[in-house]
């Protein structure tokens, strides 16, 4: 019989597993008949399979076994969030499928492990070089992080860089109506806020800037919409990241004086209304943006996706800007993580040859048979789907520029996934004189390419034509004394932010907590990850 860990089963499942190891699908005559490998299904949510397809019996693995013969058994099935909640105890008690993606915690988690086998011979002889462009687009110093001795550990695809940083978006429309330009620096960012709260601007209930709900965050190392991080970044406040202070030593942004400013002015605009009154109990932010009472809000271009009704029915003009900049006027941007996934193959992985057709296939699957086969769900492709260059959401901002701008365009985009499509829409939907994309574009059945068009245009303007200084998180793996101790101060960090804003505490509850956090782990915490990383410097 079959078995599978499917999400939901629960702890108990796992902890059975660690008694009694590692389990496999299928049988011996099976796998001596053919070549099997092992993997893990990790899906989202809304995918779904034409009727009669499953996870396990699919057009995507009949393809694999056709074509490469390679049959692919899942020994677990998660959604991404289930996945996030039990990785952590596979890796510890070792049961694992034979190759998969991670994140950095947990490559470094496998690492320290012995879990994993090199990938250096694999990577130069037998990566496509497409996956090779992807890979090397993160830079030298993402290759870098996964060698040890010389030897790569895991093949690291980037994150696409403007997918995780979070740029101001505000009712354009309501400025114009009040004779405001676009605000630039924090005290015009929050005398807009007052002005939207103060007219009403959306009728009874309006927001004038809106925060995180229940399934948000206030603050985040990259993506982070809804959340406040820009302000913060204002005042050079940078919680959850690891930085260098002045003498070259690893500090913990969230426990800094700078947070204590950013803070107070937060708590200044909640006590005034302009910021969210709902911030932290909301179930459904993006509801306030359908009803079309919201002003401004923060993320990454993408947010266009939760403004669509707001856009499409309402009519409503939203722009995306650089926004708010520091005392300085310089545009601070607080940097998701290089990597977006590992893929790790583990030691005992037999045929770890098999692992990488199955990756240069998904690659080229994705750029051919997805325009050619609509039945084809690339979502539920083994070993994942995202794989792209870092800096791609900048290149297309730049090419649908040039199309806006009249230049003719030459280029071959056949290294690319989906700028040529993305340029066909643009020709279609846009309208005499190319001067901005908006509303009046808006053509009735184009909703997805149009909110596409919508975020790339705007959402990533401010990060492709605009200056900014990038702030990196240069620590995000687990010490001995984090596995203890890092839930409950978390926690407490949390906690005390939001009591600050709400005012239920004074700002002075920030130093108690700077204290508080320092003697119950903090500071050994950050005496190991300066050990790491002087460790890693040398």
């Amino acid at each position: 019989m079959k078995r599978k860990w499917l999400g939901g089963i629960g702890i108990l499942t796992i902890l059975s597993v660690c008694g009694y190891g590692f389990w496999k699908s299928g049988n011996a005559q099976e796998a001596e008949s053919e070549q099997v490998i092992h993997l893990g299904a990790v899906l989202e949510e809304n995918v779904s399979f034409p009727e009669g397809e499953t996870v396990e019996d699919n057009q995507i693995l009949d393809r694999i076994q056709e074509d490469l013969g390679i049959r692919v058994v899942y020994d677990w099935i998660y959604s991404t969030k289930e996945f996030e909640r039990n990785i952590d105890m596979h890796i510890a008690c070792d049961a694992l499928p034979e190759a998969l993606m991670v994140g950095e915690a947990q490559y470094l988690q496998m690492l320290e492990y012995g879990q994993l086998q090199p990938v250096t011979e694999l990577y130069e002889q037998m990566v496509s070089d497409q996956a090779k462009a992807f890979v090397e687009s993160g830079g030298e110093e993402m290759l870098e992080a996964v060698r040890v001795d010389g030897e790569m550990m895991a093949i690291p695809f980037p994150n696409l860089t403007a997918s995780g940083i979070n740029v101001m978006w505000i009712r354009k429309d309501w400025l114009d109506e009040l004779g405001l330009e676009p605000p630039r620096t924090i005290k015009e960012v929050i005398r807009a806020g007052e002005l939207f709260t103060e007219h009403q601007m959306g009728g009874e209930g309006t927001v004038g800037i809106l925060g995180p709900g229940v399934d948000e965050e206030l603050t985040a190392v990259g993506k982070c919409c809804f959340g406040l991080t820009p302000l913060f970044s204002a005042f050079h406040a940078y919680p959850k990241y690891w930085l260098k202070d002045e003498d070259g030593n690893l500090i913990y942004g969230s426990v800094q004086k700078e947070v204590r400013e950013a803070l107070k002015t937060l708590a200044e605009l909640y006590k005034e209304g302009v910021l969210d009154q709902e911030i932290f109990l909301r179930q459904d932010v993006s509801e306030v943006l359908n009803e079309g009472k919201a002003g401004i809000f923060f993320g990454p271009w993408w947010a266009a996706e939760r403004l669509e009704k707001d856009i499409i029915e309402n009519k409503s003009e939203w722009q995306a800007y650089g926004a708010p900049l520091d005392e300085d006027g310089q545009y601070i941007c607080v940097m998701p993580p290089k990597v977006n996934q590992y893929l790790v193959i583990h030691q005992k992985c037999q045929d770890p040859e098999a692992v990488i057709d199955i990756l240069n296939y998904g690659i080229n699957l994705e750029y051919g048979w997805r325009k050619e086969d609509n039945s084809i769900n690339i979502l539920a492709y083994p070993l994942g789907w995202e794989y792209d260059f870092a800096d791609e959401l900048e290149y297309i901002w730049k090419k649908l520029d040039q199309v806006m701008q009249g230049e003719e365009q030459t280029s071959d985009f056949s290294g690319h996934k989906s700028i040529q499509e993305d340029v066909d829409n643009l020709n279609l939907l846009n309208r005499f004189p190319y001067d901005h994309f908006g509303t009046e574009d808006y053509q009735e059945g184009n909703n997805t390419s149009f909110i596409r068009l919508y975020g790339i245009i705007n959402g990533v303007r401010p990060i492709a034509d605009q200056e900014y200084l990038p702030v990196d998180n240069l620590f995000s793996g687990t010490t001995e004394t984090m596995k203890a101790k890092w839930k409950s101060l978390k926690n407490l960090e949390e906690q005390t932010y939001a009591k600050i804003i709400l005012g239920k505490e004074p700002v002075e509850a920030f130093d108690k907590f700077v204290d508080t956090w320092k003697e119950n782990g903090g500071l050994k915490i950050q005496e190991e990850v300066n050990a790491y990383y002087a460790g890693l410097e040398n």
